[in-house]
């Protein structure tokens, strides 16, 4: 059956032919009737990767979902969004701390559009030396404090807060108006055969958030994952898996 659903939810996704590319290193394509995706690559250890983010446009709003994989591609990807769209985001929100989605803060601060985060995002930004972070720009705001579980009503959409799993930071984005769960890099894509943990993962706790997120939105109709393909709601079931072989294998 979950492969049924795979296929059929293959079918109603866009085909590569609708991908708009704005560099090497850049492409877009539209998702659902208010929604776009924004990929970028960035070469890691000689191997290049993807990362998948966000464009949600309904009525006047038009919000960013991470930035681009740092900061040329994400002005790049703004000056696609305004000549698009007709402006700039009116908002952006960082899924966590990491440089494939605030890697163009700095840009957005340039540009004056208000990026928000979890408060450990900022934490993690000021503190952490091995951070990308640059103490010359603004950091982004401070989104209301969360505890774990913590739902929060911003704008359009609903920001929810799993607990620690790929960073302690890690937060999920739920746009009802089209069923579309953005898992950030706490999610993986179908194609992930390991939790592959990094610098500030819960091996733990991550298949409690994993249960957390499930409880909320195993009906999610989309999934879009931090990197890798975008599926439905089996990619929260296939990261839990993933997480508990993970703690088995410590």
């Amino acid at each position: 059956m979950r492969i049924v659903l795979a296929l059929l939810l293959f079918i109603s996704l866009p085909l590569l032919a609708d991908e708009i590319r704005l560099s090497d290193d850049l492409q877009v394509y539209p998702l659902t009737e208010h929604t776009w995706v924004h990929r970028s690559w960035e070469v890691i250890q000689g191997k290049r990767y993807p990362s998948n983010g966000l464009i949600i446009i309904e009525d006047d709003t038009l919000t960013l979902i991470d930035t681009a994989w740092g900061e040329a591609p994400t002005a790049r990807l703004l000056d696609w969004m305004e000549q698009q769209f007709g402006k700039a985001p009116d908002l952006a929100i960082l899924t966590h701390s990491h440089d494939d989605r605030m890697g163009g803060a700095r840009t957005l601060a340039e540009r004056g559009i208000p990026a928000w985060a979890h408060p450990a995002t900022l934490t993690i930004a000021r503190n952490d030396p091995d951070t990308f972070y640059d103490p010359d720009i603004p950091l982004p705001r401070t989104l209301e404090a969360f505890t774990e579980q913590s739902r929060i009503k911003f704008a359009n959409l609903e920001l929810y807060y799993p607990g620690p799993a790929h960073s302690p930071d890690n937060i999920i984005v739920w746009y009802g108006g089209d069923e579309v769960l953005i898992g950030g890099c706490a999610v993986k894509g179908g194609s992930a055969t390991a939790i592959g943990y990094v610098e500030g993962s819960d091996a733990n706790h991550w298949p409690v958030a994993m249960e957390n997120v499930l409880t909320h939105y195993s009906e999610a109709r989309i999934v879009v994952p931090g990197h890798g393909d975008i599926g439905d709601a089996s990619l929260l079931t296939h990261t839990r898996d993933l997480a508990r072989q993970g703690v088995a294998d410590q």
